[in-house]
């Protein structure tokens, strides 16, 4: 993907770079692609300066979607961080509620701002929190955005683990003053609007218990399928007779282990008939279905076609599974294939 413009004044060729870079992407949503490459969700637990561990499974945070956006936020009000999650494939939106059975203290505060000296949403604004079991505070920040198409809630939530009581809360607002409260409890809600000396504690709203929805998950199937988020249209090929009756187009794909034991099963039933033009592709390097297997699969329907029509077999010599690398080089193979058909 190349890199958007910084300024207005740029050369056309950067331009040009940044909508093929654009154009790229399209073709590859419309190819039902993952950007992640159909990873499972990733989560790890932050083990205190000595690295992270891999959490992502016993959490129930590894669903195979290409997730794109996630916010943490106390949706309960129960005093632990739930999670959503927003996705490009179906569903297109989780709720991983935090049903942990370890009820630590918590605090969450909710800043406002005047309006005029600082901004109604507070953005800018910082929160010291300490307690009795540390002389270093906890910080939290309000953000306009912390994260890619995301923003988590407006309350600040700070996790204090197990503790005696709070020795105070400092405020420090965007236009330099500050704001110190020594009366807040712990596992509790209170809002602090700017210019006034007292928090306000925020009832806990009753909330009915969220209940798992179900999901229509399709079963796994012997055949395969390609489900297209629009139509295309089908490439007008005059070499082919005018059929009045419906015609059967079938596609395989080597990246699915149905696709080419059905491939097998046809090419061990191959006819002494007349076939249309055909371009059968493999690459040199492709490791997962070797190039010997397509070169066997055309010296047999040479043997058996009746007809005069173009049977080509192509040999991509520096590529692997997937086809070429770069932008280019898959353009490159695509144009060749429409060529190929529209000739």
């Amino acid at each position: 993907m190349s890199q958007s413009p910084l300024a207005v004044n740029v050369s056309d060729e950067s331009v040009l770079k940044y909508k093929q870079g654009w154009r790229a992407l399209n073709r590859l949503l419309h190819q039902d692609r993952s950007f992640s490459g159909r990873e499972r969700n990733c989560v790890f637990i932050n083990c205190e300066g000595k690295g992270f561990a891999d959490n992502s499974a016993i959490s129930g945070f590894d669903f195979p979607d290409d997730a794109r956006a996630v916010v943490a936020t106390d949706w309960d009000f129960d005093g632990d961080l739930d999670v959503w999650v927003s996705c490009r494939n179906a569903p297109r939106i989780r709720l991983l509620e935090n049903r942990s059975l370890n009820k630590s203290d918590w605090l969450g505060i909710k800043l406002e701002g005047d309006g005029s000296l600082v901004n109604k949403d507070a953005v800018g604004a910082k929160v010291h929190v300490l307690t009795d079991q540390s002389d270093k505070p906890i910080i939290r920040t309000v953000y306009a955005g912390d994260g890619f198409l995301s923003q988590s809630g407006t309350f600040l939530h700070f996790g204090l683990g197990n503790i005696g009581k709070l020795d105070k809360v400092l405020v420090f607002w965007p236009d330099g003053t500050s704001y110190e409260d020594k009366g807040i409890n712990k596992s509790a809600y209170y809002s602090i609007k700017y210019g006034n000396d007292i928090a306000q504690s925020i009832k806990i709203p009753e909330l009915e218990p969220t209940t798992e929805s179900p999901q229509n998950i399709h079963p796994d199937e012997e055949e395969a399928r390609i489900v297209l988020p629009a139509r295309l249209p089908l490439p007008d090929i005059k070499e082919l007779p005018k059929i009045q009756k419906p015609m059967l187009v079938n596609l395989w794909s080597a990246l699915c282990q149905p696709c080419i034991e059905e491939l097998e099963e046809w090419s061990n039933n191959i006819k002494k008939i007349d076939y249309p033009h055909i371009l059968i592709t493999t690459s040199l390097s492709d490791n997962r279905v070797l190039f010997d297997e397509p070169a066997k699969f055309t010296a047999k329907l040479r043997e058996y076609k009746t007809d005069n029509n173009l049977l080509l077999l192509k040999t991509e010599m520096n590529a692997g599974h997937g086809g070429k690398s770069g932008r280019d080089g898959a353009i490159e193979e695509i144009a060749f294939d429409y060529e190929f058909i529209l000739k």
